[in-house]
């Protein structure tokens, strides 16, 4: 096979029988075994008690481009940002040459109780945000039943604001996200017809994160203009 010749490739991780990264990349088939070579691939019936999930990002410096592979397991002997480095370096993945090399960990360890406590803290800090703002708040995640995927509603007289909050300590937000939340505000406004009174209608995605990946800075600026995005500068002790 020709070391220079650009082809597609599909990496794909099983973990305890889930999908859990499916991604497709145009490369050389050496770029493809640098990569393929740090994940986990799971022998047949071997089974993982837990799994960190990792998202590395890569920079080329000249363009400033990024390219992001997102919710993979690193194998085992991947401990450090150093091997990442090593391996990836000056290769191309998607058009864009890893000349620098990011590590972000998806912390999928941490008790389920702790993460919503988190996300409980971040959306009770962002409608006291707004509060202050003058604004009348219905805090929709504290409801018995289903949020729709709004977390805050917030409003006056003329304007009303759907507000969904994420806490995350992965610094990456991509356009999956932002599509699906824009479904909950369509689905929002559809089952509770008084919010479509007011004159303008704000659709808020407010995150603690303030990376965005590449293709989701286009939705928000390119084709979607009415979605907000806001970066809040948050930690536990502001709570």
């Amino acid at each position: 096979m020709n070391s220079t010749q650009i082809s597609n490739y599909t990496l794909r991780q099983v973990i305890n029988g889930k999908v859990i990264s499916f991604h497709k990349i145009e490369c050389t088939h050496e770029d493809y075994k640098a990569l393929r070579s740090l994940l986990i691939f799971p022998k047949e019936n071997e089974t993982f008690k837990r799994c960190d999930l990792i998202t590395i990002m890569g920079k080329n410096n000249e363009t400033q481009e990024k390219f992001y592979f997102n919710k993979v397991a690193l194998n085992t002997s991947v401990d450090n940002e150093t091997i990442i480095y090593k391996t990836l370096q000056n290769r191309v993945y998607n058009g864009v040459r890893f000349d620098t090399i990011y590590l972000l960990n998806w912390i999928y360890d941490v008790p389920m109780k702790n993460q919503i406590k988190q996300g409980r803290d971040f959306e009770e800090y962002t409608a006291n945000m707004y509060k202050d703002l003058g604004y009348t708040i219905v805090k929709n995640y504290k409801k018995e039943k289903e949020d729709e995927g709004i977390d805050i509603i917030a409003h006056t007289n003329d304007e009303v604001l759907l507000i969904q909050c994420k806490n995350w300590t992965v610094p990456l937000v991509t356009q999956k996200e932002l599509k699906e939340f824009l479904g909950s505000c369509y689905i929002f406004l559809y089952k509770y017809s008084d919010y479509r009174k007011y004159k303008k209608v704000r659709r808020v995605f407010i995150s603690s994160t303030q990376e965005v990946s590449q293709n989701a800075n286009k939705l928000i600026k390119d084709i979607y203009p009415f979605l907000e995005y806001k970066y809040v500068e948050y930690s536990a002790d502001k709570k």
